[in-house]
């Protein structure tokens, strides 16, 4: 099939840009990879009305003329009596030529395909007519070959116009596979598996994706078209058996770091002179996937051999830093190489972490002794083969060395709280092991597992989390060490305001963060604890400083199950600042971690925040339904929690009226689960006077669990009032929310005690400051409560009055907002009647933020 019989898709500013530049008589080079689509670019720009009634001279240069004096121009002239060792005679007829051939002061249009095989001769013609106006050139250049002396002048000297035609985006491509599948002898539908497949493969390139479809027979074959195996196979028959190998090594290693090709340096730049690869950013790769997926094809049985020769190049240069540890070891297995066993263990649990279950699996087989059976059962789990894993899990808590024991009860028993929701049965596991006279080292994994169901499950009595204070504060500094205690800090910051023990434990986290064997799971999950004491003390934005870094953190270690985890942190602590586009933006980072029916992973959770924030930023047609495991109801209260807000934020977007019946069976599991932190956040995020009254007294009863200042308090402080109708109380709770930076909270708390207080009073007109100074920093959708307020300014009118205190004058406000001087002044006038204030200054002192006091701490009245 043609191209030409396809639809011209995906291009269309693209086409016009250079359409402009073809009519405003500049001369234009297309440049892009073989196949991307350059050609069909120039033949729809050429197909214009205004330019095909100009005469053109549409010109192929190919390797077998770039070597042939004239070789390129030969087709157009000059004739026989002209030779062309007379290059005087040659140029002068070339320039009679295409003068004759201009029209209305226009001259002819030349087009050349693959400028990059012009030979010199012609190219110093085209590069003279060029200059003097003769002819006006449009030219396409494959840009894995280098241009010739003559083409590259034109560019360096800015007679061509570099355009780049870059390949197609997805939507683009899936369109044109669809147009291709059809215009086939036998049209049918292509599948979804099918499509990612052939973008896979194309990339994007039309004329792969075009020949790919072409030999869509149930699968995709790589070989049906002689198009394709004459672009893509053709180049590597010349290459030479060492040039071959490597790039055989690089289509398996990519993305190969540099380093690891030093002693292979000759064949790289062979390699990179004939456009077979590309180096950047310090990592060498493929030229295209198409190329890759064809190597690796026709590797075959040599594939041990191959892996082989990549491995002892690791290991030569040194580099084994710069390769993820979980390929290196998968090389090594696939070679036939037995890898160290502390290297083969530590890449089992890295796979494990990472949600790779098939990997995981495969390493855990080939673990020998006790750990094995660890490692295999959590393998299966991660795989989703969890009755099995369990088993293999049951059988290692009861026969191997106390150690194995407890690692293996522990991980038994956060599959079966975290998963199944089985909390007595996943305390039962860590009792079967459990033994005050078990070694501290072997019982700490005990304890550790305990920690992890007071995390995602109820928080257990006040001894068993003093054990487990007195035990994350002593034993040796190891990695283990560190997931007592930041696990400890986790649950403690929920129960208790007792600086303390928080401080011990934190201190000691931050001094075995690089401890041997920690990893970037452990880390991600301490620094997520960080922050969230951030919080509570108040610090918001220290508190996403904390879990940004630990975000790009995750990202380079491309540790997906951490980078879910803190991505779904900040997101929903942004949202709590008010920096709702950031929040968004945040979650939809997730979209990186890897689909799982678990929420163990954190991305589901993740998930469920990004939702409802999506709903603070506008009110949108519904998502589709999360699976099962995802429900809004699920057994674990953080799921709930996430789950719960994004429903109710949902109501809220729409308008809809409802009952808080799943607003207060959320909190009150909360709450009995002694989870008092997340229970304050949530009330301050979503509710308002307008809620009952069981969700308030609810709200109350818990701040009273953990008396002292923080969140907490700030939060059935807050409830207390609405319940009392006392709007000087909720001013106080709006400013400490301000002055921790949780200007979204601030927003809904001062607008009830504006709803409760008199516009003319002095705390109602400092309710609507507060309110005014929440909604600046706030960038969601505009929340449909505050029209409910008596006396508030509009947002055109505020932002007249904000440029107005930050010292704008009215003519200036004006020129900035296209606005007439009248205008910005009947909304001052507005501003200043609604406020009870006269003049800027009045205006300018009621808007500022009140003083923090010093030593401040949140709810500490």
């Amino acid at each position: 099939m043609s191209a030409e019989s396809l639809p011209f898709v995906g291009r269309a500013a693209l086409l016009e840009r250079v359409r402009r530049h073809v009519e405003a008589g500049q001369h234009v080079l297309l440049q892009g990879a073989a196949g991307v689509g350059k050609t069909r670019l120039a033949t729809e720009v050429l197909r214009d009305e205004g330019l095909v009634v100009r005469p053109m001279d549409r010109l192929l240069a190919d390797e077998s003329r770039s070597e042939v004096l004239l070789g390129v121009l030969a087709p157009v002239g000059p004739p026989t009596s002209v030779t062309v060792e007379d290059q005087a005679a040659v140029f002068g007829w070339f320039m009679r030529h295409w003068r004759a051939r201009g029209t209305a002061g226009q001259p002819p249009l030349v087009w050349v395909d693959d400028i990059q095989h012009c030979d010199p001769l012609s190219a110093a013609i085209l590069r003279h007519a060029v200059a003097a106006g003769t002819v006006q050139l449009v030219a396409t250049h494959r840009t894995s070959e280098p241009l010739g002396e003559g083409a590259q002048s034109m560019v360096t000297e800015g007679l061509l116009v570099p355009v780049t035609v870059d390949p197609l985006a997805r939507p683009d491509a899936d369109a044109l596979a669809r147009a291709a599948m059809c215009a086939r002898p036998r049209p049918a539908m292509l599948d979804p598996p099918v499509l990612d497949r052939l973008h896979e493969l194309a990339a994007g390139n039309p004329l792969f994706l075009r020949e790919l479809v072409a030999g869509v027979n149930g699968g995709v074959d790589l070989r049906a078209s002689t198009t394709l195996v004459g672009l893509i196979e053709r180049p590597l028959r010349s290459l030479s058996a060492s040039c071959r190998r490597t790039l055989e090594i690089v289509a398996v290693a990519e993305p190969a770091p540099e380093r690891l090709l030093v002693s292979r340096r000759d064949d790289i730049h062979v390699l990179e002179s004939r456009g077979l690869l590309a180096r950047r950013h310090g990592e060498v790769r493929v030229d295209h996937p198409l190329r890759r997926a064809w190597i690796r094809r026709d590797i075959g049985p040599a594939l041990p051999e191959v892996l082989a020769d990549l491995v002892g190049l690791v290991e030569t240069a040194d580099c084994s830093d710069e390769v993820d540890p979980t390929r290196l070891i998968d090389w090594q297995l696939q070679a036939g190489l037995v890898p160290r066993p502390d290297d083969l263990t530590r890449a089992t649990r890295l796979a494990i972490a990472r949600r790779d279950g098939p990997t995981a699996v495969r390493f855990a087989d080939a673990v020998q002794g006790p750990a094995g059976d660890l490692l295999r059962g959590q393998a299966l789990v991660t795989s989703g083969r969890l009755e099995e894993g369990l088993e293999v899990l049951a059988q290692a808590a009861t026969d191997w060395p106390a150690q194995v024991r407890a690692e293996a009860a522990f991980a038994r028993a956060t599959y079966l709280g975290l998963m199944l929701q089985d909390f007595p049965g996943a305390h039962a596991a860590l009792d079967a092991v459990d033994d005050p006279t078990m070694p501290a080292e072997h019982r700490r994994h005990v304890i550790s597992g305990r920690l992890w169901l007071c995390i995602f499950g109820p928080i257990g009595d006040t001894d068993a989390l003093r054990l487990a204070i007195d035990m994350a504060l002593s034993g040796p500094d190891d990695a283990l060490a560190f997931e007592l205690c930041h696990s400890t800090a986790a649950v403690l910051h929920q129960v208790s305001n007792d600086p303390r023990d928080l401080r011990s434990l934190l201190v000691r986290c931050a001094r075995l963060e690089q401890a041997p064997g920690v990893s970037s799971t452990a880390f991600a999950r301490w620094q997520a604890v960080r922050a969230s004491w951030e919080l509570c003390q108040g610090h918001a934005d220290a508190s996403v400083g904390i879990l940004r870094a630990a975000l790009d953190n995750a990202q380079a270690h491309h540790d997906l199950e951490s980078v879910a985890l803190l991505a779904g942190n900040v997101g929903f602590v942004l949202a709590l600042t008010g920096d709702l586009k950031e929040a968004v933006k945040a979650g939809e980072v997730v979209s990186s971690a890897p689909p799982t029916d678990d929420w163990y992973s954190f991305r589901n959770l993740a998930e469920l925040v990004h939702r409802g924030n999506v709903w603070l930023v506008a009110a949108g047609p519904d998502p589709p339904p999360l699976p099962p495991a995802r429900a809004l109801h699920g057994g674990t209260d953080l799921a709930q929690l996430f789950a719960t807000r994004s429903h109710v934020l949902r109501r809220e977007a729409r308008a809809d009226a409802g009952a808080d019946s799943a607003l207060l069976a959320t909190l009150t599991l909360l709450v009995r689960n002694r989870k008092h932190f997340w229970a304050a956040l949530f009330g301050l995020e979503v509710t308002s006077l307008a809620t009952s009254r069981e969700v308030h007294e609810l709200l109350c009863s818990s701040s009273r669990e953990v008396p002292g200042w923080g969140l907490v308090a700030v939060g059935g402080a807050a409830a207390r009032a609405r319940l009392d109708g006392d709007g000087p109380a909720l001013v106080r709770c709006a400013h400490d929310l301000e002055w921790a930076g949780l200007h979204a909270l601030a927003l809904r708390v001062a607008a009830d005690a504006s709803a409760l207080l008199a516009p003319d009073t002095t705390d109602g007109r400092r309710a609507r400051a507060a309110v005014l100074r929440a909604a600046r920093v706030y960038d969601g959708r505009y929340p449909r409560w505050l029209d409910g307020i008596e006396r508030l300014p509009t947002p055109r009118q505020m932002d007249v009055a904000w440029r107005v205190v930050d010292g704008a004058s009215a003519t200036e406000v004006a020129r900035d907002l296209v606005l007439s001087s009248r205008t910005v002044q009947n909304h001052l006038q507005r501003v200043y009647a609604m406020l009870g204030v006269h003049g800027r200054d009045e205006l300018a002192a009621i808007l500022r933020a009140p003083q923090r006091p010093p030593g401040w701490r949140p709810g500490d009245w």
